[in-house]
């Protein structure tokens, strides 16, 4: 009879225990989650680093490179929300996949980050004579203005970089003063 007793002290005891033990909370640490994005959906969120996981799951392998500027305004937009000058880094990181990548080519990646993260202008790097481009000095200019935009979108409310705006600002205002005197002093 003791042996009967033994086993079932036994018995409820183990029960006990794992009862106990299933009852305690475990603490997991989890990373965050990035849902697999279907071919060519753009990501939603706020965080850059998971918008930017999230476009290169959507980007890779399944020929999205007609909708790029649309990827490249949501980290854009995510990058806005969440100003840090480590943005720049990020971004920049995520145009060399896409070049290594193939999704775009070196000059294209180049030109989208300089756009946006480089105090020099893109737009005037092929103006080597400007007394000849003065027929299109006013377009010229116009498109300045258009990168100074992407310019403050980019180094001010992406990155927070006011330093580097301010010398944006201060090149298109130095880049029209010698394109207007050039041309009226070539008479054209």
């Amino acid at each position: 009879m003791k042996c009967k007793n033994i086993g079932l002290s036994i018995v409820i005891t183990f029960l006990f225990f794992f009862t106990l033990i299933s009852c305690t909370e475990r603490q997991v640490i989890r990373e965050p989650f990035v849902p697999s994005p279907k071919p060519c959906e753009i990501p939603k969120g706020n965080s850059l680093d998971l918008v930017i996981e999230g476009t290169e799951k959507a980007l890779e392998g399944n020929n999205c490179d007609e909708e790029f500027d649309k990827f490249y305004e949501n980290i854009l937009v995510a990058g806005e929300g969440n100003r840090d000058i480590k943005n720049k880094k990020l971004i920049e990181d995520f145009l060399v996949w896409c070049i290594n990548n193939r999704t775009l080519n070196k000059s294209t990646g180049e030109r989208y980050y300089a756009s946006y993260f480089s105090y020099k202008f893109i737009n005037t790097e092929d103006f080597y004579n400007t007394s000849s481009q003065c027929d299109k000095i006013k377009s010229i200019l116009r498109n300045i203005e258009k990168e100074l935009q992407q310019k403050d979108r980019g180094l001010n409310r992406i990155c927070g970089d006011k330093i580097s705006y301010a010398r944006a600002y201060k090149l298109k205002d130095d880049l029209e003063l010698v394109f207007k005197a050039t041309c009226e002093a070539s008479g054209k």
